[in-house]
């Protein structure tokens, strides 16, 4: 990460590192992703929770050191894991993202207090009709909808509100966000391990 980087991230609580995914770590991640996002009952949310416990390949990546040398440029005293979520939104499936911030949703990073990241992978390019993100900037409070690119990575602050529309493409669009925090979070069902090299 650079240091333009990292100063757009603490100004406008988002950044994007482009072209940094190893192209052999992002087939496997749309490998993995879109296989595990298929296996999900059509009852249940479409958004695979800590999807690397159910596949070793997405944990080697979300444990690797690829990841460790780029959260630690943000997270600077320590680093946990808490949650990596497979979001691949299929064509027509009317998935969208209300305005909202990751760290609302409970336990301790509901306070705020917490520093957590969500290094998002972006396995397919974004377009208009194939939802967009949109963020609204930290310093300004203006919203901002970007089209990051295959192979970027899109790192939001937890408490940045962001939001997404649906993709009314005929193709897949994949995310794979990896997200860490400064301290341990005690939500049941996440992660609770230190990320050390």
């Amino acid at each position: 990460m650079t240091i333009d980087e990292l100063e757009h991230y603490q100004k406008k609580g988002w950044v994007i590192l482009e072209d940094v995914i190893p192209n052999d770590l992002l087939q496997i991640v749309k490998r993995e992703g879109l296989k595990l996002r298929k296996e999900q009952p059509k009852s249940s949310h479409p958004i695979v929770t800590c999807a690397s416990s159910n596949s070793k390949p997405l944990w080697e990546i979300y444990t690797s050191p690829f990841m460790y040398d780029i959260v630690k440029h943000i997270l600077t005293e320590q680093i946990w894991l808490f949650n990596d979520q497979i979001v691949y939104k299929l064509p027509n499936d009317n998935m969208a993202f209300a305005p909202h911030y990751d760290n609302q949703f409970g336990g301790e990073n509901k306070s705020k207090k917490i520093h957590t990241i969500n290094c998002s992978w972006i396995l397919d390019d974004f377009s208009v009709d194939n939802g967009a993100l949109s963020l609204l900037n930290k310093d300004d409070k203006n919203w901002i909808t970007i089209y990051p690119q295959e192979r970027d990575i899109v790192i939001i602050n937890g408490n940045t509100t962001h939001s997404s529309k649906p993709n009314k493409s005929n193709k897949e669009r994949g995310l794979y966000a990896c997200v860490y925090s400064e301290s341990p979070i005690t939500l049941d069902g996440f992660y609770k391990q230190k990320f050390e090299k």
